[in-house]
């Protein structure tokens, strides 16, 4: 199934195991412009980034069937080209090691505003337009703490 989309729509796959949370960011991105998909276990994001081509895959570190960093890992091995961007409750070194280790794109805590997630998917996915699909390069780990 591949997902028609129109010009300059970033196209973002959410993966999260809570539900309510999962389509509440899902409403969220698709309100500030992004073509948004939820879908709610780690082999349900691999089915799906092997059927389409989503410029981002946004998901919790904690999923129940498999953690967020092996989903990272194998969309990493079988896509670059798709952004990975990790959400994780409390971000330490530990974790963004960890993050760094399976190539994630990025790291945020789970208690970021949609418009924070929301420029960092414009970041990540602009930077990825610039350039020919061939030439990725493995892009530098950005993370973001909230701030409250």
């Amino acid at each position: 199934m591949n997902i028609p989309l129109e010009s300059g729509r970033h196209f973002v796959l959410v993966v999260d195991s809570d539900c309510h949370r999962g389509r509440r960011v899902q409403l969220d991105l698709k309100a500030k412009g992004c073509y948004a998909t939820f879908v709610s276990s780690g082999q349900e994001a691999l089915r799906f980034v092997r059927e389409n081509e989503p410029d981002a895959v946004l998901s919790d570190w904690a999923l129940t069937d498999m953690a967020g960093p092996e989903l990272a890992r194998q969309i990493k091995c079988a896509r670059f080209a798709t952004r990975v961007i990790l959400e994780k409750d409390d971000v330490d070194w530990r974790a963004l090691r960890q993050a760094y280790e399976v190539a994630a794109d990025d790291l945020l805590s789970r208690s970021q505003s949609s418009g924070q997630v929301l420029s960092t998917l414009e970041r990540t996915t602009n930077e990825l337009r610039r350039r020919p699909r061939e030439a990725h390069p493995r892009p530098e780990l950005v993370v973001e703490f909230a701030t409250t």
